[in-house]
């Protein structure tokens, strides 16, 4: 009987080890340990030329961190060549002084790892290291961090992003994700369990279309959740349960319009909540369900308002309540709110709805989790007041009034609602804080903030210990960094001795909205899962999942000593004009549509840690703004198949029929030479993506002549489907060639006369050569009709008016293509007419006299009307009231061909043109 117990024992322990998710050091046995080094943490400039050795242990590899691009690694010899400080020029890539290395090693407790550099030596034992605590050395210069370990997930040929990660009933861990075949052009749902050797990734699904991965552990039972775009074409959530032949999928929302940003979490109790967002009637609401059992509750509205709500995050009590949080534009900026819900049988009722942030800041994203002690914790992201409002280039301060562009800054804050009442913690959250108020953006290194905190998250590992994680940026307001935009993750936790200081996951760095999977066990340490990569011209490293485990913790946990916290009433929105109008011409009507088709996210490299992320310009264009379409146009030379698969997809997702309707398109940019800056829009999906010699220079190879005469018009009539527009005109007078050496009426029929990150091109002036003014355009016969944009970080400011018969991509394509436009640096209103030509049309007129019929309505008074002939101003009208309906006779008009347009001014600066209408006579 002894024998068999032991032999029963021997072989527990032997399975005990193998599922083991990450292996465990001994007091004698070797461990991997891997830590960070950093060099110039006094802040200070200096050469730090050295090298690394060990003794007692190996190294298994060494990565750099965070070095500009004169430094080098030389991973092999383990040596390097690096200067601290912060760059000067264009080109830097980080704004802050310090330069890192990940160092990953086998060790004992007798492993010493020596460091030699130009300014000092030391060594440090890496076992002795205490994570969150980062050893000091040569008098603070220098630092060593002890971090977690992680490991590839799959090594594949695809992209492989969005990640899930849930616990076994076993312990084994099993990551999910979803993958992008750049081939197919598909996305594919895998997932695997990583402690198990020789295990290949498992399909979830065979959609073709995914989002919103969700995995958890049910009752010793695998499920995944997600959104698909399904085989309809509308995006809905369903889930799946992992059985002995593979996963069951079942489809969990019908309804017509996007259902997305999913939440799911389960209660002790058995039950599964899920929340998300919906454009299901016409704008964004806070949906849930519950499942008891094997039965789903039906849809359930937790916040029905005319202002749009945004990405809820769900969690549920040891009472079996469900929290959602989520934030709301209700009050003309985001603010963050928690409702609880409680479910009887299939039934759903909700609790008051509670504030947790509420000040004129932007306040959103937020995530909760429900802990042990009856507290609900909410953290989100912040940045300054008036988000999105006017903001130009440069100053923050616009006809005196502060205003941020889409990422200018971003902060955490943490609250918690304990008995009732909203708190806070006492003790600053360990984060470097961004000025109250930003005086200048002037894309700068040296600027301040250097930092930027995104998407923080809630966690409790399987001690209990409660973890917040986020992404760190450092880049500042870097502008066209050659390493391309890098956010890492980040985590901390409150101790007996305060927060820890952040501990980086190694090679976590990625894309500002790239979140951090996490899962926790009965014991030990949080597990995550993340993705990290990098795509920008010359940078192309493919997207690749990791996972691994946050170091151990030595002090002990401590609750998070908070405070009562009183928020102050709401501020009160500030109503946004609204031009509600319409015109006839004979039997078609039109109604004037707002956007702008010119705008950049962080996919492209010149602004990238100011342009904000895809959500981040739809929100912009939903809320702030409120347009009725948008084009998100990001540079082709940083556009590379997994990110124009993204913009697409989000392009569809945010699409929102009568209300919303997003645009494909990217910009295509030519050197001077080859024509200059222009943007492309697509009337439906798939289009390949346009090389420029933008691109190859970005990768430094020979550039191609691809001028638009050659290669982007021939190929845009061929499709049928696709218009171009010319911004930000330039000309070269050695070459005699510019934006204006190339046209083609039929597929590129508008223009920028305004940009609000620069400037008008309407005339020359001291910066627009007169070769490259719209007027000079017009000299040479082009006919185009006239749009406004923003292009990178300026925001509120910038208008593509079109008149349109309705709001689809169809009939904005039809008017933009009939030049049926004008352009704004506000909300104005406007129609002008020659006889029955509208706007962009051409007119043809008999008697001794051109009428112009002009009516407008303004958002202050206005000053000016300038009624402009052939580049000529005629005769300036002076209205002085908001709203004008006039008309101008030309008592001598030219014989022949000329062609008219008005120029519009306000009080307030603000500035429309109408586009011209050709006259012949």
């Amino acid at each position: 009987m002894r024998a068999v117990i032991a032999v029963v024992c021997l072989a527990i322990m032997i399975v005990v080890i193998l599922l083991a998710p990450s292996s465990k050091a001994t007091d004698d046995g070797p461990t991997a340990i891997t830590v960070k080094i950093v060099f110039g943490a006094d802040e200070q400039a200096a050469v730090w030329d050295g090298r690394l050795e060990v003794s007692g242990g190996e190294i298994l590899d060494v990565s750099a961190a965070m070095l500009e691009v004169a430094d080098q690694l030389n991973a092999d010899t383990r040596s390097w060549k690096i200067k601290t400080g912060v760059s000067q020029g264009k080109r830097v890539s980080f704004a802050e002084p310090q330069r890192e290395f990940f160092v990953k090693l086998q060790c004992t407790p007798e492993t010493l790892l020596r460091i030699t550099t130009e300014q000092g030596d030391f060594e440090v034992t890496p076992t002795k290291l205490t994570a969150g605590r980062p050893a000091s050395l040569l008098d603070g210069r220098a630092e060593v961090h002890r971090l977690g370990n992680e490991k590839i997930v799959a090594k594949t040929a695809t992209d492989d992003d969005f990640t899930a990660i849930a616990l076994d009933a076993n312990g084994q861990r099993h990551v999910a994700w979803i993958a992008f075949d750049t081939t197919a052009q598909t996305d594919r749902m895998w997932i695997q369990n990583i402690d198990k050797p020789g295990k290949k990734p498992e399909l979830i699904t065979d959609a073709v279309e995914v989002a919103d991965l969700q995995l958890l552990n049910i009752d010793g039972t695998l499920n995944a959740f997600w959104s698909s775009s399904g085989t309809d074409k509308n995006w809905d959530l369903y889930t799946a349960v992992r059985e002995e032949r593979g996963w069951r999928s079942q489809r969990l929302t019908t309804a017509t319009g996007t259902d997305f940003q999913l939440s799911v979490a389960a209660g002790t109790d058995g039950s599964v909540w899920m929340a998300w967002q919906s454009f299901r009637n016409g704008n964004g609401d806070i949906y849930a369900k519950v499942r008891n059992g094997e039965t789903w509750s039906n849809d359930f509205v937790v916040e029905d308002n005319p202002a749009n709500q945004w990405q809820p995050s769900i969690t549920v009590d040891t009472d079996g309540r469900a929290w959602v949080g989520f934030d709301s534009y209700e009050n003309g900026n985001y603010d963050v709110y928690l409702t609880s819900l409680t479910a009887n049988g299939d039934r759903i009722s909700t609790g008051e709805r509670i504030a947790i942030a509420q000040s004129a800041d932007f306040e959103a994203h937020a995530n909760v989790l429900a802990t042990r002690d009856g507290r609900v914790w909410v953290t989100y992201d912040a940045a300054g007041p008036n988000w999105g409002k006017d903001f130009r280039n440069g100053p923050t301060i616009e006809n005196g009034r502060y205003a941020e562009p889409l990422h200018a800054s971003r902060r955490m804050e943490l609250r918690c609602l304990y008995n009732g009442q909203l708190e806070q913690p006492t003790e600053p959250l360990p984060q470097i804080l961004p000025p109250e108020k930003i005086a200048l953006i002037d894309r700068d290194p040296t600027s301040k903030p250097s930092r930027y905190y995104d998407l923080p998250q809630l966690a409790t590992d399987g001690d209990g210990r409660l973890w917040l994680l986020f992404r760190i940026c450092r880049q500042g307001f870097c502008r066209h960094p050659p390493l391309g935009a890098q956010w890492n993750i980040y985590a901390t936790t409150y101790t007996e001795q305060g927060w820890l200081e952040p501990i980086q996951l190694p090679h976590s760095q990625g894309r500002q909205n790239q979140q951090v999977a996490t899962a926790a066990g009965t014991a030990g340490p949080l597990q995550c899962a993340w993705a990290e990569g990098n795509r920008f011209a010359s940078v192309n490293r493919k997207y690749a999942v990791r996972a691994g485990a946050l170091p151990p913790i030595t002090e002990a946990a401590a609750e998070i000593p908070c405070e009562p916290l009183q928020l102050d009433p709401p501020g009160t929105a500030e109503p946004a004009p609204q031009i509600d109008w319409t015109i006839t011409r004979g039997g078609d009507e039109f109604r004037v549509y707002f956007g702008d088709l010119h705008r950049h996210t962080n996919i492209s490299r010149c602004m990238p840690t100011l342009d904000g992320c895809l959500t981040d310009a739809h929100r912009y264009a939903l809320d702030a703004v409120e347009h009725d379409f948008l084009a998100v146009t990001d540079h082709t030379r940083d556009v590379d198949a997994f990110s124009w698969w993204r913009t697409q997809k989000a392009s569809d997702r945010f699409h929102i029929p009568g209300r919303y309707v997003p645009i494909y398109a990217y910009e295509r940019s030519n050197m001077t030479h080859g024509g200059g800056h222009r943007n492309v829009f697509f009337l439906t999906r798939g289009a390949q993506v346009s090389r420029s010699d933008h691109w190859y220079a970005g990768r430094k190879l020979k550039r191609p002549d691809n001028n638009p005469t050659d290669t982007l018009y021939p190929w845009l009539r061929e499709r049928g489907d696709a218009l171009t527009a010319a911004h930000t005109p330039e000309y070269d007078r050695k070459a005699n060639l510019g934006t204006w050496t190339y046209n083609d009426p039929q597929v590129e029929p508008v223009a920028e006369i305004f940009q609000g990150l620069r400037e008008s091109y309407e005339r020359p002036n001291s910066r627009v050569k007169e070769e490259a003014s719209l007027q000079y355009a017009l000299h040479q016969g082009y006919k185009l009709g006239f749009i406004a944009s923003s292009d990178h970080l300026s925001t509120h400011m910038s208008y593509a008016c079109v008149w349109a018969k309705e709001k689809t991509r169809e009939a904005l394509f039809d008017a933009i293509r009939a030049r049926r436009t004008y352009a704004a640096t506000d909300r104005i209103g406007l129609d002008v007419r020659i006889g029955e030509a509208l706007m962009g049309e051409e007119a043809q007129v008999a008697g001794e006299t051109v009428t112009l019929s002009i009516h407008a309505e303004g958002t202050a008074p206005i000053t000016d009307i300038e009624i402009i002939r052939d580049g000529q101003v005629l005769d300036t009208l002076r209205p002085g009231t908001p709203l004008v309906e006039t008309t101008f006779k030309d008592p001598a008009p030219l014989p022949g061909k000329s062609y008219y347009y008005v120029r519009l001014l306000q009080d307030d600066g603000a500035i429309a043109w109408a586009s011209p209408i050709w006259v012949s006579r």
